[in-house]
């Protein structure tokens, strides 16, 4: 019964774990954005043009890629309004590394110079449903304005050339000063990502091997700026690089665990076999031993 139990226990461990580790930390779109000249809704145009969230997690050996799948209506439409697309992922490492202007969801908040230090690429409007891109230093620049590392261009400035979707439009219905894209430079990517649109979801993978860390700030928006998600991510003990072991390691932990307790019970001194055929039993008389 004891090594029943044991096998048990081993078992609903295992399943623990590897629930625990499938897991992710989910950013909330609770942020506004300025300067929006057209409302203060959270999502101008709402329908296609709205984020929900974005779950995040680490996967791969030891957590060393990082994950981040962002929910939106806008997945599957790019290039099909006025050349909408699809934005750079921005991330800042750091605990407290999110610092927005002003008091929440940020109505005002805008992008300032070196908020942003790491960028994911993806095309702004893909022909395939998923791809590769790469992961860049920014640079700290200020928005528009090219440097070696690249530029982080910035939602649609009335008519402004260099800003997104393009320069035909007039500005009056885009959330204007947020970083929706990044055009990489001369500097070559740190690494590469991997990106894919799926039914509301697109989804970015980094093997950054711990290089953004377990907390950090990220955004991303639509070309046109109609929506932005920012936020801190702070991912809890279960999702870190190096918090827990991998449910494979778990498995091969309890197994070793499992085989010391059987080789410590074998080492036990024997019983004789003399002691092992000793019974006893009750007659009228009273208690007989039987040898």
């Amino acid at each position: 019964m004891k090594k029943l139990s044991a096998a048990v226990v081993a078992v609903a461990v295992v399943q623990i774990v590897a629930s625990t580790s499938a897991s992710a930390i989910t950013l909330l779109d609770n942020y506004y954005g300025g300067t929006n000249t057209y409302n203060n809704a959270d999502s101008i145009g709402g329908g296609i043009f709205n984020i929900s969230s974005a779950d995040i997690t680490r996967t791969g050996v030891g957590g060393n890629t990082l994950q981040v799948v962002i929910n939106t209506a806008f997945a599957g439409f790019a290039g099909t309004d006025a050349g909408t697309g699809y934005g750079a992922l921005f991330i800042t490492p750091g605990l407290n590394a999110w610092q927005p202007t002003g008091v929440a969801p940020y109505p005002t908040d805008v992008y300032r110079a070196g908020e942003w230090q790491y960028a994911l690429t993806m095309p702004a409007i893909p022909n395939t449903s998923s791809g590769t891109g790469g992961l860049y230093l920014t640079g700290n620049g200020a928005l528009n304005v090219a440097t070696t590392n690249g530029t982080i261009v910035s939602s649609n400035v009335f008519g402004d050339a260099i800003t997104y979707p393009n320069a035909g439009n007039n500005g009056w219905y885009f959330r204007q000063g947020q970083a929706v894209q990044f055009t990489p430079g001369s500097v070559a990517p740190i690494a590469s990502d991997t990106w894919s649109v799926g039914p509301g979801t697109i989804t970015f993978d980094v093997t950054d091997n711990n290089l953004l860390g377990n907390d950090f700030a990220l955004a991303w928006a639509i070309t046109c700026g109609n929506d932005v998600i920012q936020g801190q991510v702070d991912l809890p003990v279960q999702l870190r690089v190096g918090g827990i072991p991998e449910p494979s390691t778990w498995v091969m932990m309890i197994l070793g665990f499992v085989g010391v307790g059987f080789a410590a019970l074998r080492r036990k001194s024997p019983v004789k076999a003399s002691e092992q055929r000793r019974r006893y039993t009750t007659d009228i008389a009273g208690p007989v031993e039987v040898i």
